[in-house]
């Protein structure tokens, strides 16, 4: 599971610094962004590749496929949409919300 910083072993309900920060990126992210961070790896997971094969397909690198997928990152248009082809779906699909 980890330890937090004063080396106690953290419990099941505990996040690492590095989770919280990713969870606080998250949530002040667009709307938009986090809807298409959530759907391409969805994507990519479905396709069965990790962010090393979509690096592959896309010329990207592997920490840029986290930092979009974590909302870390704002992409342009462009990028959106070679990283949808990368992961074999139209960016248009990588937009739009979930039910």
């Amino acid at each position: 599971m980890g330890r937090s910083e004063d080396g106690k072993a953290r419990t099941r309900n505990e996040t690492s610094p590095k989770t919280e920060t990713r969870q606080a990126t998250m949530r002040n992210a667009t709307v938009e962004r986090a809807t298409f961070a959530i759907n391409l790896r969805r994507a990519r997971e479905a396709a069965g590749l990790s962010q090393l094969d979509l690096q592959a397909r896309t010329g990207f690198s592997q920490s840029f496929i986290s930092d979009v997928e974590c909302c870390a990152c704002n992409p342009n248009l462009d990028n959106m949409a070679r990283l949808a082809h990368g992961v074999g779906r139209p960016l248009y699909e990588l937009l739009m919300p979930k039910a």
